[in-house]
């Protein structure tokens, strides 16, 4: 099975008929994706397939055009605005989507807002010249054909001589593959189809008018999210529904406008030392679930609203988490039971450390600590109906090394009902 490979901040190049499997630019990305630009020959990528990514794709280079009439316009023509002969943009097609849409990779030095729609497209190859009507910046999608795999198929960030580390080193952001949607771009990536076993690693996506990443409508399962950061994105960091069965690791979901993580109707999600901080509501909100979410070792802090919010999920549990400087540290609205939480810090919560909506007596939390949440009273401010389980502690301090500095994990001596969150990775 082949490896591809995709330099993010380069030029789009047409390499179809090489038998290195090798592309540029965030336009080849999107071309090896739809298997229209890529060394199989035009097939898209396969079960067991590798996508090696490095650099930074300016997704304001990957612009959509409505024109009149696409006919005999190709992959690989070069565009430029008509009126002015190319003093505002030029371009490379990199997607016939349809009889009247494509898809432009803007030259470096162009973006989106350099596009004005009534100076119309000209086609430089064919010497064609077609009226412009609408505009827009996608991100990178999804094949729209159904993916649906035996083995893991992946997308990996890696360095710029395109290695991965391995060890605690391995674990850097420094040579994260980065999505930025450059304000303009509506996802930084998004699926279309039923795409199943993807594994997405070493991955930023950020700044996106919208959400960082988005999958609505389609069925996706088997996911594994590892060591992604998703941050600064006009609504919620990543929006999914219907993403089943999904593992994420070392993700952080960061200065978000709304919720850092969203989730509706899905089965089965787990988290595992993930981060969520400085987000417009909710850090994490898995809502609607019809099967249990599971967390371990994950942190929320210093988000607008909930830290974790698993509203209307069947079965919660939380193992090892810490959530501080929240309004609540987890709550658990209209949720179905059992909720379970043990070894967590809830600490510095404005309403509640852990409330749940109704009194449900499948619910139990119990070897937890907790330090002023509310007004710092030991009784309702921390906990709201929900027993408080007798080897609960409420703590004469939050605990944590330096949560100035992000340093979340327990100091020597404190109440220790938790071993705290391991940032080394971040």
């Amino acid at each position: 099975m082949p490896n591809y490979y995709c330099d993010l901040a380069g030029d789009y190049t047409d390499v179809s008929g090489l038998t290195a499997a090798k592309i540029s630019g965030p336009g080849g990305f999107q071309a090896l994706l739809d298997g229209t630009g890529n060394a199989a020959g035009g097939a898209s990528p396969v079960a067991g397939d590798i996508i090696y990514l490095k650099g930074t794709a300016l997704l304001t280079r990957l612009v959509k055009l409505t024109i009149a009439d696409t006919t005999s316009w190709l992959i690989t023509h070069e565009v430029r605005n008509a009126t002015g002969a190319g003093d505002d943009w030029t371009g490379v097609i990199c997607k016939i989507i349809d009889g009247t849409n494509m898809l432009v990779e803007l030259d470096a030095a162009d973006d989106e807002d350099d596009i004005n729609i009534a100076d119309n497209v000209e086609n430089t190859t064919i010497a064609d010249t077609e009226t412009c009507s609408v505009k827009s910046c996608p991100g990178i999608v999804s094949p729209s054909i159904d993916i649906v795999v035996a083995s893991v198929f992946k997308v990996i960030g890696v360095k710029d001589d395109w290695s991965i580390a391995t060890g605690g080193a391995g674990n850097s952001t420094d040579y994260q593959a980065v999505l930025d949607g450059g304000g303009d771009a509506k996802y930084c990536f998004s699926t279309v189809g039923n795409c199943d076993s993807w594994r997405f690693e070493n991955i930023t996506m950020k700044n996106a008018t919208s959400y960082g990443f988005y999958s609505s409508l389609y069925y996706n399962y088997y996911w594994n999210i590892v060591h992604c950061s998703i941050e600064n994105n006009g609504s919620h960091g990543t929006s999914v529904y219907r993403m089943s069965y999904i593992l994420l690791e070392m993700c952080i979901f960061k200065n978000n406008n709304n919720h850092g993580y969203y989730n509706g109707y899905y089965n089965g999600n787990a988290f595992i030392n993930c981060v969520a901080y400085g987000n417009g509501e909710a850090g994490f909100n898995p809502s609607y679930a019809s099967s249990s979410l599971v967390m371990i070792n994950c942190l929320a802090y210093e988000n607008s609203a909930e830290g974790f919010k698993p509203a209307g999920t069947d079965g919660s549990f939380f193992f090892n988490c810490a959530s501080d400087s929240n309004t609540y540290g987890i709550r658990v609205d209209a949720g179905r039971e059992p909720n379970i939480i043990r070894f967590c810090r809830l600490t510095n919560n404005s309403i509640w450390g852990i409330g749940i909506g109704t009194d449900q007596k499948c619910d139990s939390e119990d070897y937890n600590v907790f330090y002023n949440n509310g007004a710092g009273d030991p009784g309702g401010s921390h906990r709201n109906n929900i027993d408080a389980g007798p080897h609960s502690v409420v703590a004469t301090s939050a605990g944590y090394v330096d949560a100035a500095g992000d340093d979340y994990n327990v100091a020597s001596g404190k109440e220790l009902r938790s071993e705290g969150i391991v940032l080394d990775w971040s």
